[in-house]
């Protein structure tokens, strides 16, 4: 099963993060002006929502739908495991992300990749170098990918709708604290930090799980 869950994967993070999310930025930093120069806590905001809305959506439809007849917990947590690697593998290795930046006017590329590359690769700040960074990542899309999981399978609709909601919320702090912290905090207070946050969603994804098997 677990091809399966490698295919659907990277299917949905090229729909959601590699297509939509990124003619979304074209769009708002091309066309509308928005850039973190001119309203810097505007554009962390618009960056961190817009990361965490289109992974998330992607990650539920492709559980919901795509995986429908092999979504189980060890297809859920291999799902979460991988995200990670395929966003980091695709970015580097397809040229999507100067594609995109080929678009936007040659003054602001250079600021675009710095602040936009950390929320289309995962959530951390130091994005180049291998370690907690990338560790964390891990770590916080296995959890994502949980909670995203019981979502799916909850019987209940509050349950479903809440658990949700929760996978949105919390991608979207980590995105925040992440992108704009480096404004106001240490670089290795934000790698701690992001870090704690990630442990702690996987904890309480697990423990979710095992409070429903009760």
């Amino acid at each position: 099963l677990f091809p399966y869950t490698t295919l659907f994967r990277s299917g949905s993070y090229l729909l959601f993060a590699m297509l939509l999310e990124q003619l979304l930025h074209v769009l708002v930093i091309q066309f509308c002006g928005l850039n973190a120069q001119s309203r810097p806590w505007f554009y962390y905001v618009y960056a961190a929502l817009a990361a965490a809305v289109f992974e998330e959506t992607g990650r539920l439809i492709a559980m919901k739908f795509w995986m429908k007849k092999w979504l189980d917990f060890p297809n859920a947590l291999m799902y979460g495991i991988g995200h990670g690697g395929v966003e980091a593998m695709l970015m580097i290795n397809s040229g999507a992300m100067q594609n995109t930046l080929a678009a936007l006017p040659a003054e602001s590329a250079n600021q675009t990749v710095s602040q936009l590359s950390a929320l289309w690769t995962t959530p951390a700040p130091l994005f180049f170098v291998s370690g907690i960074e990338r560790i964390s990542a891990i770590i916080l899309h296995i959890g994502l990918s949980l909670l995203i999981y019981r979502a799916v399978k909850a019987g209940k609709c509050r349950t479903a709708a809440f658990t949700a909601v929760l996978a949105y919320g919390i991608h979207f702090i980590v995105d925040f604290f992440a992108v704009a912290g480096p404004a106001l905090l240490p670089i290795y207070v934000i790698e701690i930090g992001v870090f704690v946050m990630a442990a702690g969603t996987l904890v309480m994804a697990l423990k979710m799980g095992r409070m429903e098997e009760l």
